[in-house]
């Protein structure tokens, strides 16, 4: 525990006096990690293995149409991008039939698939939901027992990751090869099952839906990648009667979107492998014991050259880039641990004072110093924070002797006590007359109050300041102008009365008052404040309103690409219908205008 929280710093453990108070190291957590060897690593495992991220997943692999098999001819066609756990889906039971009792199977709902590259998924018949993880009731008793992993991963306080067993308890820095396997496993079972299209033959008599559909299935036969040119693709499709069921503008088109999908999901997978090979690259850098913040980069990679994770990596560049985030990341964390034996020490000795009844606010530090200066617990800190903590002390000490003095002055706080009471009484009356309310200005009001005998009782006693008292009135009146004002909100809901920008005052007291038992509870001059609140908030909204229509307009003025530069507001708005609501012609024929110019 020790070492995890000072970092194992030139191999020194925390001073005697106690640890920080730090958070538990986390929930079902190993005492501690895998003791660090003479290279941080476990002598059975110091070979780096893969943890199997690289496998494609199902989006990057080339997936043509295919239907149901033939076995299950009731299924529907797998509708769902999602793929819920097999437990979501089904209930697995515990029940075992007596040796004498005969059950009667019940059908499953699930039925088996292949895809075109041979993949097995399972198609629920109920729900109509496709999943790569084959479903429980599916699995065998072996199956059933490997679905959890006994290995689990955690991190040190300094960022390095370890794996525990939970049964042998068993700890080590590589990542076992079960762990490895069950996060692969539910890596694969979060992927998205493709929908099963059915393929569509030729004939004349297809919709142009269909046709388009045909089309791109046949660009998925022939093999189409995303380098291919439309010149290439029209030579190795032209031989098909499917392609003719389109016009050459609408097949370039197709091979247009289908390249573009072909293209982005090359573009994740490159991204996804590059992100997975800078962790990996920093999870090197974690474990290897000779790369310090003290090295250079150069200096550091020496260490490297011959780990895979650091080949994984191609730019030099790049790489540079993750060992200086890792150094800078390094070298916070080392300053928090420092920042925290500091601490440490600094509230032992504080407790050590406090305990030390020969302390005064009389002792002075020169003679303190003298008694103490070979005890171990004050050669521990600096010598600025030995004398910061003495003085904090002392100075409590003060605090302490002044409290005593104010015991004596019981009749004057009395007096304060009774004066500030009157003084609310003061501020009480006022604001049921009328000439104090959330808006009041201190300065304003004390204009009205300054001859007032409970005003200057206030001037010669001790505590709280009329204008303290007086700021503190106002947040109580505020705090009840928010409830009237949530109430004044909830009688206009109830009414369905909608506050406009151009709403009368007297419109909104007669809304108002045709709910009474509420309307009686609500301040006058709530009301005034509510009403002028909600009348700003509705002018904001309906400039904020006026502003989305107008921009509205304008997209749909960009994305009409038959308006060219000599097209005039007349010949645009004869061919169309009124698809922005809310705008006066005047106001669009002003925006086309200026879109126009």
């Amino acid at each position: 525990y020790q070492r995890r929280v000072r970092g194992d710093m030139n191999g020194s453990s925390l001073p005697p006096w106690g640890a920080p108070s730090l958070p538990p190291f986390g929930r079902g957590v190993p005492p501690y990690p895998p003791a660090p060897g003479p290279q941080s690593t476990p002598p059975s495992s110091t070979a780096h293995t893969s943890t199997g991220r690289g496998t494609p997943s199902p989006a990057s692999i080339k997936i043509n149409p295919f239907p149901p098999v033939k076995e299950s001819p009731n299924a529907s066609t797998p509708t769902s991008s999602k793929i819920p756990t097999a437990q979501s889906n089904i209930t697995p039971t515990s029940v075992s039939p007596s040796p004498t009792t005969t059950i009667k199977k019940k059908k499953s709902v699930w039925s088996e698939h292949k895809t075109s590259d041979n993949k097995t998924y399972w198609y629920n018949k109920e729900t109509q939901k496709s999943q790569w993880e084959k479903p429980y009731e599916l699995k065998t008793e072996e199956e059933r027992a490997a679905e959890s992993c006994a290995w689990k991963a955690y991190t040190t306080d300094q960022g390095k990751k370890y794996y525990y067993h939970i049964v042998t308890k068993k700890s080590q820095w590589t990542m076992p090869d079960e762990y490895k396997d069950f996060m692969e496993k539910k890596r694969l079972a979060a992927l998205p099952v493709p929908s099963e299209k059915k393929k569509i033959e030729y004939s004349q008599s297809l919709s142009k839906e269909e046709a388009k559909e045909s089309v791109r299935q046949l660009f998925e036969e022939i093999g189409m990648t995303p380098n291919w040119t439309w010149e290439q693709t029209m030579h190795a499709a032209k031989e098909d009667k499917r392609f003719k069921l389109l016009k050459t503008g609408e097949k370039k088109q197709i091979f247009q979107e289908y390249s573009n999908d072909l293209r982005r999901l090359e573009r994740e997978e490159r991204r996804r492998k590059e992100k997975l090979a800078a962790e990996d690259f920093i999870d090197m850098l974690i474990e290897h014991p000779h790369v310090t913040t003290k090295l250079a980069f150069r200096e550091a990679m020496e260490h490297v050259l011959n780990d895979p994770r650091y080949k994984a990596v191609p730019s030099d560049r790049e790489k540079e880039n993750l060992f200086e985030d890792y150094i800078l990341e390094k070298e916070r964390r080392d300053r928090e641990r420092e920042r925290e034996i500091r601490r440490v020490n600094i509230e032992a000795f504080r407790r050590f004072l406090q305990k030390n009844t020969n302390i005064t606010i009389r002792t002075q530090w020169r003679k303190f110093k003298e008694e103490f200066v070979n005890d171990e617990l004050f050669d521990s800190l600096e010598p600025l924070d030995r004398l910061q903590v003495f003085q904090d002390h002392i100075r409590e000490l003060e605090r302490e002797e002044t409290e005593k003095l104010k015991q004596q002055k019981h009749e004057l706080r009395r007096r304060s006590r009774l004066a500030r009471e009157d003084f609310r009484g003061l501020l009480l009356e006022r604001w049921t007359a009328g000439d104090l309310n959330i808006k009041t200005k201190w300065t304003d009001f004390l204009k009205l109050i300054i001859s007032e005998p409970r005003y200057t009782e206030m001037l010669e006693v001790t505590g709280s300041t009329p204008a303290e008292l007086f700021y503190d009135f106002k947040d109580d009146l505020e705090d009840r102008y928010h409830k009237d004002k949530k109430r004044v909100k909830e009688i206009l809901k109830d009414q369905n009365f909608v506050i406009t920008p151009n709403t009368s005052y007297d419109d909104f007291l007669a809304t108002l008052r045709a709910r009474h038992d509420k309307f009686v509870s609500i301040n006058q001059s709530s009301l005034h404040f509510a009403y002028e609140e909600l009348i700003e908030k509705s002018k904001r909204s309906e400039e904020k309103r006026q502003k989305k229509r107008i921009k509205s307009f304008r997209s749909e003025l960009k994305n009409d690409k038959t308006i060219t530069k000599t097209t005039t507001w007349s010949e645009y708005s004869k061919e169309r219908t009124n698809t922005t609501l809310d705008l006066t012609d005047e106001e669009k024929e002003k925006i086309f205008n200026d879109y126009i110019k």
